[in-house]
């Protein structure tokens, strides 16, 4: 019956699948063409009755017999329309505005579709019509070729200023030591002292950058507001909402930020608390957000709930707090506390927005009666809660202490067991980006919740499925945004919110063809992401490669040419501002005898940083030195041989490694070495990044 179908088509299928045995490549949908049917959005027939449709005013998008023209002779030949090929496509090639991605592998759905979109919305899903052929010199066509599109990711908690600390060189002597939380605080304010706009501006656009390539359309990003930064963190984050906003690539939604203790210390948190009273005042300032648990005891804990709440009510913010960030069953989790707070500030008859609740690691330690009771609390108030599990801060810095006979007990927030068992509102986030709370990990939140299949043990579909809702409508919904926004389902009239994730080149068959492929293995994973409707980047794969820091070189590919430095920015004609510093290290912090000096230069906002470090262990000395042209850093690391002897029997190596960033490195060695006649042999060994060059004389 099959033969005499596609005979009355007009297609001879020995013939067809001939080629396709000769071939090797390809599928069916590739090969069998039917003819061109023309879609009439009021007129439906069975053959589009699983297709939906999109408004009237709508219909000029859809392609019609006007847009192709055909062969009525012969309805297997279509003229002027490029067939496509059986081929493995190259990388994804796509109009800034979209208005149709045809040929698209959607969640939860079988086979392939084609969207329409406009106004930045989604306006028609329907089969895609394998006869039409590639329409990617349509304007406004996106051609998939059966890619898989997604709804867009978000970041429901992230921290813009305290991001790359671990990685930038201005930072290079603030290295984690103990690893606990006291020392991430230290660290922490210690380069909070150092923070300019400049480089404010630097890391935070770069954490936006990274996340567009990750896929990521919308994020709540804290900044800090205290005493030791002021205004600094705020007012570099709104100049990077603004950025972003004019350009369309990312909605980025402030949290003003204390991190500090609002009732306790010298002053009692009076200076925290009149700054944050200015900051809710900026209309730029979305979210309210405070740390409870630094208090110094558990009354000022539930004063700074209290006051932070109260202030978000007053000015119509979203509240976000870091809660019960412990794990110690000795201490009462605040989470009820906040409860009757909230209750008590009548916040829903004020118009409050969502709350949202980070980290909780004390909830691990619930029992089920806990839970039934907390959420039938946030039920009956119909307080609107939700929760954000942080993985990878979570699982670092929160521990027990460890005993001889006790393991430490680390823990985050179930979050799939929240929303499935108990009907709670719940999310993933990133937090934090390589500093002292999180030294691992980068801002894509696919990584964070490919981790989660493993920590939850949640490798079916249906888990894998939740596990993608929780970073990206389940994250929109918790931060406020779900109004509207794509989700899983990617119905009509939602937001043209999407990544478009790329084919595997190397390796077609492994191209990630539904969710739960793609939640296994993320890695190397090329996306396109679309924010309203217009594409805002298109990123291949990359190979892992570290950003330039003081304690390693970027490594290339064996094999590379050696590429030339970047040059730094041209001296600048007047200087507008100059400050430097010293920082010394004790003995007991680094092991040994250590002095560093940096010296930060703002030439006319181009900010210049020269970094010193000198250490002297077992007679053997070290220096380094960094220099940061405006974010092009050089690393020149010195390791001296042995400088208690001069004999020449004993072999003396030296080493000069030079870091240009971007990738590019150097490293030198020399030898000395003697023998009984006191005769001497060098050798100077250069690596240019795997091109090795050996000298001996």
């Amino acid at each position: 019956m099959a033969r005499e179908f596609f005979a009355s088509h007009g297609i001879d299928i020995d013939s067809e699948m001939e080629k396709i045995q000769l071939e090797g490549k390809g599928t069916l949908e590739s090969h069998f063409m039917l003819p061109q049917r023309t879609y009439n959005p009021k007129q439906s027939s069975s053959k589009h009755d699983s297709a939906i449709h999109f408004d009237d005013d709508d219909s000029t998008i859809m392609p019609t017999d006007s847009d192709v023209s055909v062969d009525r002779a012969s309805p297997r030949k279509l003229r002027n329309v490029k067939r496509s090929s059986a081929q493995s496509p190259g990388p994804l090639s796509h109009p800034a505005c979209v208005t149709c991605i045809r040929g698209a592998r959607l969640p939860r759905k079988p086979l392939l579709w084609d969207i329409h979109l406009k106004s930045g919305r989604i306006r028609g899903i329907e089969p895609h019509d394998f006869n039409g052929g590639s329409q990617a010199h349509v304007p406004g066509v996106m051609e998939a070729e059966g890619r898989l599109i997604a709804p867009s990711l978000c970041h429901a908690h992230i921290h813009l200023d305290k991001c790359f600390l671990l990685q930038d060189p201005r930072f290079s002597d603030l290295q984690i030591v103990k690893g606990d939380f006291k020392e991430a605080m230290e660290l922490t304010s210690r380069a909070k002292s150092r923070f300019t706009p400049t480089d404010l501006l630097r890391r935070g656009r770069q954490l936006i950058e990274d996340s567009i390539k990750a896929g990521v359309t919308s994020m709540r990003a804290f900044v800090e507001v205290d005493a030791e930064v002021g205004f600094k963190c705020l007012d570099a984050g709104i100049e990077l909402q603004k950025e972003y906003k004019e350009s369309g690539r990312m909605n980025v939604q402030l949290c003003a930020f204390a991190q500090v203790p609002l009732f306790s210390g010298p002053d009692s948190g009076s200076a925290a608390r009149n700054l944050m009273a200015q900051a809710a005042e900026r209309w730029e300032v979305d979210v309210l957000g405070s740390t409870p648990y630094v208090e110094a005891n558990p009354l000022q804990s539930q004063m700074n709930v209290r006051w932070i709440a109260g202030l978000a009510s007053r000015k119509q913010k979203f509240l976000d707090l870091h809660l019960d960030y412990y794990i110690e069953p000795s201490r009462r989790p605040l989470v009820w506390n906040v409860i009757e707070i909230l209750q008590d500030l009548h916040w829903n008859d004020r118009g409050g927005k969502s709350i949202t609740l980070g980290h909780c690691t004390r909830l691990t330690l619930f029992k089920a009666t806990d839970w039934s009771r907390l959420s039938h609390l946030i039920e009956s108030s119909k307080l609107p809660i939700s929760f954000v599990g942080l993985p990878t801060s979570d699982l670092f810095m929160m521990r027990t202490t460890s005993t001889p006979n006790f393991q430490p007990q680390r823990g985050t927030l179930p979050i799939p067991e929240m929303i499935r068992k108990h009907g709670l509102q719940a999310s993933i986030a990133v937090n934090n980006v390589c500093n002292a709370f999180t030294p691992q990990g980068s801002a894509d939140p696919l990584s964070i919740a490919s981790t989660c299949v493993g920590l939850y043990s949640a490798g079916t579909i249906s888990d894998t499925d939740l596990l993608y809702e929780c970073i990206s409508s389940r994250a929109r919904q918790a931060i406020g945004l779900a109004r509207g926004a794509s989700t899983m389902d990617l119905r009509l009239g939602e937001a043209a919110d999407l990544v478009v994730f790329e084919k595997d080149e190397d390796a077609p068959w492994r191209t990630r063809k539904s969710i739960n492929q793609l939640m296994y293995d993320p890695a190397g994973v090329g996306r396109t992401t679309i924010l309203n409707g217009r594409v805002t980047t298109t990123a291949k794969a990359a190979s892992p490669v570290m950003r330039t820091g003081t304690n390693h070189l970027q490594k290339q590919q064996h094999g590379v040419p050696e590429m030339k430095p970047p040059r730094p920015p041209p001296k600048p004609k007047s200087l507008s501002r100059a400050s430097a510093w010293k920082a010394v290290h004790s003995g007991a912090e680094m092991g040994f005898g250590a002095t560093s000096y940096t010296l930060s230069v703002e030439y006319s906002g181009q900010e210049f940083v020269y970094h010193y470090d000198s250490s002297h262990s077992d007679g053997k000395a070290a220096y380094a030195l960094i220099v940061d042209y405006g974010g092009f850093p050089r690393t020149y690391y010195f390791h001296g041989g042995d400088s208690t002897t001069d004999r020449t029997d004993t072999p003396s190596p030296y080493t000069l490694s030079v870091s240009y960033g971007k990738g590019v490195g150097k490293t030198y060695r020399f030898h000395q070495n003697g023998d009984a006649n006191s005769r001497s042999t060098y050798s100077l060994i250069a690596d240019y990044d795997g091109i090795v060059r050996e000298y001996h004389f």
